[in-house]
C-alpha cells in the first residue's frame, strides 16, 4: 500500500523506483506525487516505465522542483531517438540495462528449480500473475 509514502517523498534526497507494474503502481509517480517530493530531490527509475508519468517529470524538472532524473525504463521501449528525455539537460538515460544477472549466480537457481520440478517439490521465485510480479 501507500502507507508512509508521503513521508518518504518529503524527506528523501533520492527516490529510487524499483516498483513492478501493477494496477496500483501504474502512473503512481504523477504530478501530485512528485510535488510531495523534497525540493531538489533526484528521481531514479529502474523498475517499470509506466509507473512514471513522463509529462509530470518534465514539468517538475523544468520548474526546478526536482534536480534531475536517471531513467533506465520507459513507457514505450525502445525510447524514440527524438524523445525529449534524450535532450533534456537534467535527465540521464540508460539503455534498459541497469542490471544483469551473471550466469554463475543464476545457474544454481535454475538447476535447483529443475530438481524441485522433477521431484514434485515447490518451485522457488515464482511470479504471481494475479499480483503482477
Amino acid at each position: 500500500g501507500n502507507e508512509g509514502l508521503d513521508e518518504v517523498l518529503s524527506n528523501s534526497d533520492f527516490l529510487i523506483s524499483l516498483l513492478p507494474l501493477t494496477s496500483e503502481t501504474e502512473n503512481l509517480l504523477d504530478l501530485k506525487c512528485m510535488k510531495k517530493m523534497k525540493k531538489g530531490a533526484y528521481l531514479i527509475n529502474v523498475g517499470r516505465g509506466k509507473v512514471l508519468v513522463e509529462e509530470a517529470l518534465i514539468q517538475m524538472l523544468d520548474e526546478s522542483h526536482l534536480s534531475g532524473a536517471c531513467l533506465d525504463v520507459f513507457r514505450q521501449e525502445p525510447l524514440a531517438q527524438n524523445h525529449i528525455f534524450r535532450k533534456h539537460p537534467k535527465i540521464l538515460v540508460t539503455p534498459h540495462n541497469s542490471s544483469s544477472t551473471p550466469a554463475k549466480s543464476v545457474a544454481p537457481q535454475i538447476l535447483e528449480n529443475y530438481k524441485n520440478l522433477k521431484q514434485d517439490r515447490p518451485l522457488k521465485n515464482l511470479v504471481d500473475l494475479r499480483r503482477g510480479y
